[in-house]
């Protein structure tokens, strides 16, 4: 970590009047989750699986929310980071390795997710997703994993969409998912 550092002046952005240090500092890791929930399409109403709880989950959480999901279940290994979904919003939190996972996401969601955001990007999350949304719903995979997860997806009756960079997301758009 260095304490000062140079980077090209078209990559700087001026913060707008009225956003805090707190709400700008958040501008850049919420962009890519902002931006995933924005490929999902409509979420007013919709059931949303979000499978991992880390930062980009949370905020993944925090953006379906924000855009009118009506139920939210997340997934992690870790307790902690279950509990912290549910203290954010989440309507349930489940583990990960659970045998019968889509079974307790089915019931937590009152049936298959609408959309799933897989913020792990593993084979096995993926497979979890493909068990998790409903024929017709959507698989977002927001981020990258190592090695990237290959599997075969029927497009015919779910869609599969890959989330990992924001690029085309500004500030304006993001400033609409901090606000309370």
């Amino acid at each position: 970590m260095a304490d000062c550092f140079t980077i090209p002046a078209d990559r700087v952005h001026r913060v707008p009047e009225g956003m805090t240090n707190l709400q700008a500092a958040l501008v850049e890791p919420l962009a890519t989750p902002v931006h995933a929930v924005a490929k999902a399409g409509d979420l007013t109403g919709r059931t949303v699986a979000v499978l991992g709880a880390g930062p980009i989950g949370l905020l993944v959480l925090a953006a379906a929310r924000h855009a009118g999901a009506a139920r939210i279940a997340v997934t992690d290994l870790l307790a902690t980071k279950r509990e912290r979904a549910m203290r954010l919003g989440a309507d349930a939190g489940l583990p990960a390795d659970a045998a019968d996972l889509t079974a307790l996401a089915h019931s937590a969601l009152g049936g298959p997710a609408d959309v799933v955001f897989d913020c792990v990007a593993r084979e096995r999350s993926m497979a979890q997703a493909i068990g998790l949304v409903t024929k017709g719903g959507r698989i977002i995979v927001v981020g990258v994993g190592a090695p990237a997860p290959h599997r075969s997806v029927s497009t015919s009756s779910r869609t599969a969409r890959s989330a990992s960079r924001a690029a085309s997301c500004t500030p304006p758009t993001t400033t609409a998912a901090l606000s309370p």
